[in-house]
């Protein structure tokens, strides 16, 4: 595949006025933010329970992370499956497959009766839920191109903000009233309700577009993806953004519930005001002139937080400093996630099933490696150093990406 995308044929970006009205297009934002949400879903809701699971299965911090890693290959290498097989059965039979596998291995993780048993679980509820996740970027890529990508996946960005920063605060409810068991049965009922909502869903990939090739060659798509280097480091610039996300995301529990005292629902209420960083910087992309001008702003800010983070900590072990950085922190890297999602995917168009599963699973590996790293030794030091390496990274191929030469539909 060349390093400049082909511009997509008009029938194939119906727009806002697609059949069905208005009714039809908000009822779409929704499903893709909802879609987009599974990993807040399936990670942030039991974040709270990290240390009663520690001691319900007299296991450590970091084994009891490696439940967010098992989850993240899932969603990672799910993706490269379910990408090549819905450009070529189209997106709605995948979705309704995927959905399945994420519900029954919810049900079952329900009953685990060791830790090992519900690491399995978690492995293939990320394979079901990356299905929907990957679809979730997919969708929006069979629609639309440049500026008009960029504006709907910065909407579905907000309205997917609800769950990041409802799902900890809510998960610090349920974690009291029904534990992390309980949470896990809301989790699959939650699947039940996305695959209802999948019968209202129009498909978007029509017939004509599909990939008829031999299916010995379905995943022929990948290699070419690999050799585009203007794709290949918009998906790099998003993975180290995320590998900062994931740092928190499985240190916060222990650090703030158990090296600061707070309980699951006040945890729950401090994660959530930092989920809503990551929601705004999201939003806010868009008010860049260009997309390669908000990556560069969003790692040059995760670079400077990331450091002050790692230096504070040296001097001062408070709370309040400690989540005074993050905040700003995660902002710029909200700003980040929605630039890279938009510029890999503009690059990636032509294979846009193949191009989502790429990109999942490139933060999804990041993810795997520091979930655990970070829980070694003294908890605060090694996240504040996972930050500041993974930020620095970003910052490089935020540069990267800067320099390279705009295309016709680049956003």
């Amino acid at each position: 595949m060349p390093d400049t995308p082909h511009k997509i044929p008009a029938e194939t970006r119906p727009g806002p006025a697609a059949p069905g009205g208005r009714g039809y297009f908000i009822f779409l934002l929704c499903f893709l933010a909802a879609m987009s949400a599974f990993p807040s879903f399936v990670n942030d809701l039991y974040l709270p329970t990290f240390p009663a699971m520690r001691a319900e299965f007299h296991t450590s911090r970091s084994v009891v992370q490696l439940g967010l890693s098992f989850v993240m290959v899932g969603l990672g290498l799910g993706g490269l499956f379910w990408g090549p097989l819905s450009d070529r059965l189209g997106r709605k039979p995948v979705l309704f497959i995927s959905l399945m596998m994420f519900i029954i291995f919810s049900g079952v993780s329900v009953v685990s009766p060791t830790i090992g048993f519900f690491l399995g679980c978690r492995l293939f509820q990320g394979l079901g839920a990356s299905g929907a996740v990957m679809l979730s970027k997919t969708i929006p890529a069979d629609m639309y191109t440049g500026r008009e990508l960029a504006k709907l996946m910065s909407t579905v960005g907000a309205i997917n903000g609800i769950a990041p920063v409802s799902g900890p605060l809510l998960g610090g409810f349920m974690a009291r009233a029904i534990g992390w068991r309980g949470i896990f049965i809301v989790l699959t009922l939650i699947g039940v309700a996305m695959l209802c909502l999948t019968f209202f869903f129009r498909e978007s990939l029509p017939p004509r577009n599909r990939d008829r090739g031999p299916w010995r060659a379905m995943f022929d798509e990948y290699l070419p993806l690999l050799k585009n280097r203007h794709y290949m480091i918009h998906v790099i610039l998003k993975t180290a953004a995320l590998g900062v996300l994931f740092c928190y995301i499985s240190s916060g529990p222990f650090i703030i519930q158990e090296r600061y005292g707070f309980d699951p629902l006040q945890f729950g209420l401090i994660f959530g005001l930092n989920a809503l960083g990551v929601v705004l910087g999201a939003t806010l992309s868009v008010k860049f002139h260009t997309m390669k001008k908000a990556a560069i702003v969003g790692a040059t800010g995760m670079v400077v937080f990331a450091c002050l983070e790692a230096g504070a900590i040296s001097f001062l072990d408070s709370i309040w400093v400690f989540e005074g950085l993050i905040l700003p922190m995660l902002f710029f890297a909200g700003i980040v996630f929605a630039a890279s999602n938009t510029l890999a995917m503009t690059e990636g168009h032509l294979s846009a099933g193949a191009a989502s599963a790429i990109l999942g699973l490139g933060g999804y590996v990041f993810g795997f490696i520091v979930s655990p790293l970070v829980g070694m030794g003294d908890i605060q030091l090694s996240t504040s150093i996972g930050m500041t390496v993974c930020a620095l990274i970003c910052l490089l191929y935020g540069w990267f990406a800067y320099r390279l030469p705009a295309s016709k539909i680049q956003p």
